[in-house]
């Protein structure tokens, strides 16, 4: 930070920060887990369980799996960064689809229109 502009450096900071928090909200989520666990164990697993273990749980991991690598990778001193960033567009690929996957999937239940 200390070689770079004040501007940019706030704008680094500030993206640091960023993804730090969302790092931690979806460790937060991850807390889950046992209450899944329980569901999935003590419950009839039905339609609408296997949904969910199909959607919900890559989606939990692969966004941590981005959200940890991404923290690191602009928060810790890396030696070789140029071929540790071809990592980050591959766990992005994983991840967004997932997330879009699974909002559109709440978006027909809101609406009604999933059987």
């Amino acid at each position: 930070m200390a070689f770079m502009p004040p501007d940019l450096a706030f704008q680094s900071t500030v993206a640091s920060y960023v993804l730090v928090g969302a790092l931690v909200g979806q460790i937060w989520d991850m807390n889950t887990l046992s209450i899944d666990y329980k569901m999935f164990t003590r419950f009839r697993i039905g339609l609408h369980t296997w949904d969910c273990i199909c959607h919900l749980e890559p989606l939990r991991f692969s966004t941590l799996a981005y959200l940890l690598y991404s923290t690191i990778y602009e928060t810790a001193p890396i030696d070789n960064c140029t071929k540790l960033s071809k990592i980050s567009p591959w766990l992005f690929t994983i991840a967004h689809p997932s997330t879009s996957l699974l909002n559109g999937m709440w978006n027909r239940v809101d609406r009604g229109t999933r059987k």
